[in-house]
């Protein structure tokens, strides 16, 4: 299995192939609608070449989460922003903690990434938030 690292890296280019997914005309919309016709029917994404990211990106041993226009993806049982860094700080709050509700009370947006799962990592104009169990 890959590293944390590297599954938010390509969570990147699971978001830059769901944007080829907008197009409606030529050789980038033909590709991604077959695609679609294969996930949607429950198959496996055809194989894929090193330039191939929507390929690549769902051969992960990883589950993602689309939220309100967030990415996230689900690393050993927590959500994490797809913008996530290792090296930032967080805030940690207790999942329906008094601190928790108070949180989303403060900023409301915040609330529809929560329900992202009980334990998650949400970056929100520039402060990280981890809920904890």
């Amino acid at each position: 299995m890959l590293e944390a690292k590297d599954n938010r890296e390509l969570a990147g280019e699971l978001q830059d192939a769901e944007e080829g997914m907008h197009v409606s005309t030529g050789r980038a919309a033909f590709e991604a609608s077959k695609k679609a016709r294969v996930l949607k029917g429950g198959g496996v994404a055809p194989a894929a070449d090193a330039d191939d990211r929507f390929g690549r990106a769902m051969q992960v041993n990883s589950t993602f989460k689309q939220v309100a226009g967030k990415t996230f993806i689900l690393v050993n049982g927590v959500w994490y922003d797809s913008i996530y860094k290792d090296n930032m700080e967080t805030a940690k709050v207790t999942f329906l903690s008094d601190a928790y509700f108070e949180l989303v009370i403060r900023f409301p947006e915040l609330a529809r990434y929560l329900s992202a799962g009980e334990r998650v990592v949400v970056c929100l104009d520039g402060k990280v938030y981890e809920i904890v169990s």
